[in-house]
């Protein structure tokens, strides 16, 4: 629990009157059930290319609908655990040892509004507690960089930070738009960047500027429903994801202004640049694919189809391979960049959505 929700939650109203906060009316998860794609065989691949997944990682899913977290053994393509989150979690992030995971909850278990953060211990696989956020609600996309968790509270229209070595927040910024969706963080740590699907832009903020200087909040107009968000490991690009039409629009984060959209598919809902900033990979639930580009000239190298409605992803620890939730048939696959081939699927529980792929810790 918070040590100081009282501060917490004065610091918070006081932001609301003192910035350019709006509070929003309650919106739904744009994620809505795509249309259904032909469904996969649950498999259990035998081929030679399943024995090159990592044996000593472990893939975690979040089943949006049963309320629960899948661990699943990559190298058997196996569910080996699943534990029950009271809360409602759409999306998670992991700490840099892999210790823990970190599920945002965008509703309770009473139905309310989330305004909780679960934290798992993996190795152990179980819920160790709850960090209640007070008047931060509705959250949903997380992020974890040196020890502090940025989250986005989609009534609130904010971005918040939670930081796990004081046990408190420490930060907020107010976004002025609506449905604040996806943040993250550039790699030198000192921007970060959120979707804002309703109101068809991201927001910039300076970490380290004053939440009262306009310069340190910007906003970049982009395409229809923005949602999926990656930022270039030199901070030089970002590439945003519109569901309303299909492109994506890359950002030059030094003017920010957009400098190139192309059109990606039907609805390219997530997007991460390679470790490398060489390559990056776009999921499309609409078109049931997996869409590889070269980061340098925005070049299609590969489409594979994927049944099932792909609608989030992680990379392997190699970045060879990735692990698919299949929002339509409830399940996850894994999927070879090299070969292009799905190597097998297992069954998640209904509607899995935040995936995250690590290295698999010794249980207690």
């Amino acid at each position: 629990m918070l040590k100081h929700s009282t501060s917490i939650r004065s610091l918070f109203f006081l932001l609301i009157f003192g910035l350019i906060l709006t509070v929003a009316a309650p919106a739904q998860d744009a994620k809505a059930t795509v249309s259904p794609a032909p469904p996969l065989a649950d498999t259990r691949s035998a081929s030679s290319n399943a024995a090159k997944t990592q044996s000593d990682s472990i893939i975690l899913v979040i089943s949006k609908n049963d309320r629960t977290l899948s661990f699943i053994d990559p190298a058997q393509i196996k569910e080996i655990a699943k534990i029950p989150i009271p809360g409602g979690p759409h999306e998670l992030a992991v700490s840099a040892d892999n210790r823990f995971a970190y599920l945002a909850n965008y509703y309770q278990a009473d139905e309310k509004l989330g305004h909780s953060i679960s934290v798992n211990d993996i190795a152990a696989r179980k819920e160790i507690r709850k960090i209640e956020l007070g008047a931060l609600e509705m959250l949903h996309g997380i992020v974890e960089t040196g020890g502090k968790l940025y989250f986005t509270s989609e009534q609130t229209r904010t971005v918040a930070r939670y930081n796990t070595l004081t046990d408190s927040v420490d930060w907020i910024r107010g976004t002025g738009q609506s449905l604040t969706h996806i943040p993250v963080i550039s790699s030198d740590g000192k921007r970060l960047y959120a979707t804002n699907m309703n109101s068809d832009s991201v927001t910039m903020i300076d970490i380290e500027g004053s939440g009262q200087d306009a310069a340190a909040i910007r906003q970049i107009p982009v395409g229809g429903k923005p949602e999926g968000i990656a930022v270039s490991p030199d901070g030089k690009e970002l590439w945003v994801g519109q569901n309303g039409d299909g492109g994506v629009s890359i950002i030059d984060t030094a003017t920010l202004a957009v400098k190139k959209t192309f059109k990606a598919g039907r609805m390219p809902i997530r997007l991460k640049f390679t470790a490398d900033g060489k390559r990056v990979v776009i999921v499309d639930p609409r078109t049931s694919e997996v869409i590889v580009y070269e980061a340098a000239t925005a070049q299609e190298l590969k489409r594979i189809s994927v049944p099932g409605g792909p609608v989030s992803f992680a990379f392997s620890p190699d970045e060879k391979q990735i692990a698919v939730s299949l929002l339509n048939i409830a399940k996850a696959a894994i999927v070879d960049l090299e070969s292009a081939k799905v190597l097998g699927t297992v069954s998640t529980g209904n509607v899995p959505d935040g995936i995250v792929w690590v290295k698999a810790l010794q249980r207690n």
